[in-house]
């Protein structure tokens, strides 16, 4: 990936080259990562420059993600840690099985039970574990995804070529021109109804490639109540994480 200096410091950045895009557009993830999208054929010259003229926003974005994140409580991945699915809390249960195990996981009765080797020691159980969650929700999200883009999609009267599961640095879901429909796993550790959002928001877009009113009518043609989703995702995005 590229690099530019800012301010004398060098921030590496991914850039994206669109062939409908009409001017520049910057993302700073809430981990610090810098994404530009720009029209085909623009300079490299011409978006260093405009990521000049952004660096006052690029660096208090990254300050205020980063005090985000000191904020949030880390997961120790220890009995009784608590993760959420769809909005819903449910504790950890961790059970010793044999050496040499990879170890599992999976949610029943209330419950996340993970089967652990018993030789890890608390930094490999962590790395295991959050690598075993991430699975799960990209499992279990997927399977969520389609049955409600089923239900939306009858009412817009749109279906995605494609839908797959990320994990996507700068944004909740995404949707390409060619029609396939891209969600961040993270996002279904939220509610429902701002599931329901992301989906809805990605769904219009097959529709209306833009933020245009007539999109944000679209959206809210099936969730009138969509700003309270939107808002709610501003002010606990940075939570939905592992």
């Amino acid at each position: 990936m590229p690099f530019v200096d800012l301010n004398g410091e060098l921030l590496e950045y991914s850039l994206i080259f669109r062939p409908n895009k009409k001017r520049l557009t910057l993302r700073v993830g809430w981990d610090g990562t810098i994404r530009v999208s720009a029209p085909l054929g623009v300079a490299i010259g011409t978006i260093e420059e405009f990521l000049r003229q952004k660096a006052k926003w690029i660096f208090a974005k990254r300050t205020e993600f980063a005090r985000l994140r000191a904020s949030v409580p880390k997961k120790t991945y220890s009995p009784g840690d608590v993760f959420h699915f769809l909005g819903q809390p449910y504790p950890l249960h961790i059970k010793e099985t044999l050496v040499g195990t990879p170890g599992s996981l999976q949610l029943s009765e209330g419950h996340f039970c993970a089967e652990i080797n018993p030789s890890w020691d608390a930094e490999t159980r962590r790395e295991r574990l959050s690598h075993l969650f991430r699975e799960w929700y990209q499992r279990a999200g997927y399977h969520w995804a389609l049955r409600r883009i089923a239900v939306y999609g009858e009412k817009l009267h749109c279906f995605p070529a494609k839908v797959a599961i990320r994990d996507q640095k700068t944004r909740w879901g995404s949707c390409t021109s060619k029609g396939a429909i891209y969600l961040n796993w993270r996002i279904f550790m939220a509610p429902r109804h701002v599931v329901d959002y992301v989906i809805v928001h990605e769904l219009a877009h097959l529709r209306h490639f833009d933020h245009s009113p007539r999109f944000w009518e679209l959206v809210e043609s099936v969730l009138p109540t969509y700003a309270d989703a939107k808002a709610w995702l501003k002010e606990h995005g940075l939570t939905l994480d592992l």
